[in-house]
């Protein structure tokens, strides 16, 4: 598909180093000749399936920060509720405390390396399966 010429097993047991340079160049021009979204659907899917994993996984910590601080002014204000000393009333004091503590563990549960790294692996098979379509001939 890109045109590279791809080492030989001799070659790359010869020089892994120029092998990997070969392959990392042919991934390269083939993630160039796929940003058709409408010729490559999968690809297009993947990727944007893989960057915001990636996003997510990136914005995990200030996630369970937020969480957490959610959690705590919800139960200090359910505590200060109940005593007495305002007018406020629980529920909506108990449903952000149930919801930040329901995110926060689907946080912790779901966006993991390994969601990340399952969506890079679904990228990276969607790409390399378009070596395998025929090519329109120019």
């Amino acid at each position: 598909m890109s045109g590279v010429s791809l080492p030989t097993e001799a070659m790359e047991e010869r020089d892994p180093m120029d092998a990997e340079e070969a392959y990392l160049d042919a991934v390269a021009q083939m993630r160039e000749l796929t940003r058709n979204k409408e010729r490559y659907p999968r690809v297009y899917v993947e990727l944007v399936q893989y960057g915001t994993a990636r996003n997510f996984y990136g914005l995990r910590r200030f996630a369970l920060s937020v969480a957490a601080s959610v959690l705590l002014i919800s139960v200090l204000g359910i505590i200060v509720a109940s005593i007495g000393v305002t007018g406020w009333p629980l529920w909506p004091l108990v449903v952000s405390g149930i919801c930040s503590a329901f995110l926060g563990t689907a946080w912790i549960s779901i966006i993991t390396r390994q969601y990340v790294r399952t969506a890079a692996e679904r990228y990276a098979d969607a790409l390399l399966a378009t070596a395998e379509e025929p090519q329109p001939t120019i």
